[in-house]
């Protein structure tokens, strides 16, 4: 998850089966919470305040933007997790950290806590989106981070391209390539298509759509790809006018800001068409969409909480490899108006999940 301040927030939506980019900014307006909750995983829990210059536990700082960790899925979530584990690393106690998820908008006095924590080497932050991490990450000293993010790894400074890692870093993956795939099954299930219309906004449309189109014409010679942008809820009138055209048969919602903050408003707009449409997560086929083709997300805090107990335990996080989905789910929605047309039996005979 995690899939930016777009997360999405991606992140209360892990182990859902959705997925998203990551490169949105946050809203301004996220307060600095400077009086953190913290809580010891043992039974007998405690709390502390991290400005406290006398503390001597090293800490494992979930990174957020709610006022308080009780106010943040990915924080309980992960809570969770490391309850199970957490008698492999009886040392460490657990805290949230809450901040602006955008460096830009780091506070001196939320820089300060970040510094005081890195500057122990045995604390592990852990940061539930790519945007959490690369505002950690200059602050990081010789502490650990261990991140979850939907956006590429490598594109965030996260990772080197050569798969080197030179700073305390590793985490969980979620970066979606998943869409020439998505694409093929969609043929696959209507094979007369003839025009897919690929709803998305700038950002993912300016890193994906021309290699996806390059790719797939290679596949699909006779087949178009028409790129229909929308970045806000105002533009989606003008999608779905050319959406409505003849000429396009279907459409994909690749995992994108807009299908994300507009999932409701395109599953009710794309039902009303009555096309063929492929999504990017099975949440969306659960609350009414066609189908979809995503990974299978449910691992993610068990392997955040995994990763972060393994560097307790004395293993440098750099040489601890990165995480990725393992488990791919097809999901088809078996009531739904396509005004006659059906999908092919054999992609429906192929489903991992089928909704009534």
């Amino acid at each position: 998850m995690l899939p930016s301040a777009f997360q999405l927030l991606m992140s209360n939506r892990w182990g859902t089966g959705m997925t998203r980019s990551e490169s949105f900014t946050m809203s301004a307006a996220l307060f600095i919470a400077l009086a953190v909750g913290l809580f010891d995983p043992c039974p007998a829990s405690a709390t502390e305040v991290l400005n406290n210059d006398e503390r001597t536990t090293p800490t494992i700082a979930i990174l957020g933007s709610a006022a308080a960790g009780k106010e943040d899925p990915s924080y309980q979530r992960f809570a969770k997790a490391w309850l199970a584990r957490s008698s492999g690393c009886s040392s460490h106690h657990l805290a949230y950290l809450s901040g602006p998820e955008i460096q830009a908008q780091l506070d001196a006095d939320f820089s300060r806590q970040l510094r005081q924590l890195s500057s122990d080497p045995r604390s592990i932050f852990v940061a539930p989106t790519a945007a959490f991490a690369e505002s950690a990450l200059p602050l990081l000293g010789p502490a650990s981070l261990v991140f979850a993010t939907y956006a590429d790894p490598v594109a965030h400074g996260l990772l080197e391209p050569s798969g080197a890692r030179h700073r305390h870093v590793t985490g969980v993956s979620l970066n979606d390539q998943l869409s020439l795939l998505r694409l093929t099954l969609l043929m696959e299930a209507f094979p007369r298509i003839k025009a897919i219309g690929v709803v998305a906004d700038d950002s993912w449309a300016g890193e994906q759509f021309k290699e996806l189109e390059t790719a797939f014409r290679k596949q699909h010679p006779k087949v178009r790809l028409e790129l229909l942008t929308a970045n806000k809820a105002s533009d989606l009138d003008a999608v779905f006018r050319k959406a409505a055209s003849p000429s396009i048969g279907a459409l994909y919602y690749p995992p994108s800001a807009i299908a994300y903050f507009e999932e409701a408003t395109l599953i009710a707009r794309t039902v009303a068409l009555r096309k063929p449409a492929m999504h990017s997560t099975q949440g969306e086929v659960q609350r009414g969409a066609l189908m979809a083709y995503s990974q299978d997300t449910s691992f993610v805090f068990d392997a955040l909480a995994d990763l972060v107990l393994r560097i307790c335990r004395g293993e440098p996080a750099e040489t601890i490899p990165v995480e990725r989905p393992r488990r791919f789910v097809l999901s088809i929605r078996a009531q739904y108006d396509l005004g006659g047309a059906k999908i092919a039996p054999a992609v429906v005979s192929r489903a991992d999940l089928v909704v009534p």
